[in-house]
Formats: structure tokens, C-alpha cells, sequence
């Protein structure tokens, strides 16, 4: 359940952050140990979640593809919708 949980939660983020989670909870289950209130640490065995490549985003958009994107973004009309649209480009 907890594997399940840290894969459900793991898109777009780095595998890195992902074990550094595992590893916080690992690191509060042997304190749990140590203070007597569990008997053993059931998360010393557990392995990670598989982190798929595919949902990060691409860290480089090459130059046609942005300028496409803020050309599309720009014909959008309306107040709030020209803003986001054009916000969202920016982000990336």
C-alpha cells in the first residue's frame, strides 16, 4: 500500500525525491523501533516504486516548438484566458 501510494504520487517529480521520501519513512520506522512502540522496521526491505521517465517533463523545448507555443498562446481572446494561456508557456 505504501509502494502504491509513493508511485501515485511520484509523477513529474525526480526518482531522487522519490527514494529521499522512501527514505524519510524509513528513517521515522526505526525510531518507532527504537522507542519500543513497533517490533521491527517493515519498511527496511521494501523497494522503491518503479519512476517511469515518461511523465517528467522535458527539461529542453527547442526554439521552434516555444515560439510556436507563445504564437498560439498569443491569438487566444478574452481576459482571463489571455492571460493564463500566456502564463503557461512561460512556466515551461
Amino acid at each position: 500500500m505504501i509502494t502504491r501510494h509513493l508511485s501515485n504520487c511520484s509523477s513529474f517529480r525526480a526518482k531522487a525525491a522519490v527514494y529521499a521520501t522512501l527514505s524519510t519513512m524509513r528513517g521515522f520506522a526505526d525510531t518507532l523501533v527504537r522507542q519500543r512502540l513497533w517490533k521491527i522496521n517493515p519498511l527496511r526491505w521494501m523497494n522503491g516504486p518503479k519512476v517511469t521517465l515518461y511523465s517528467h517533463v522535458p527539461k529542453r523545448i527547442d526554439h521552434a516548438h516555444l515560439e510556436a507555443m507563445w504564437r498560439e498562446a498569443a491569438k487566444r481572446h478574452g481576459g482571463y484566458t489571455s492571460h493564463l494561456w500566456v502564463t503557461v508557456p512561460g512556466l515551461l
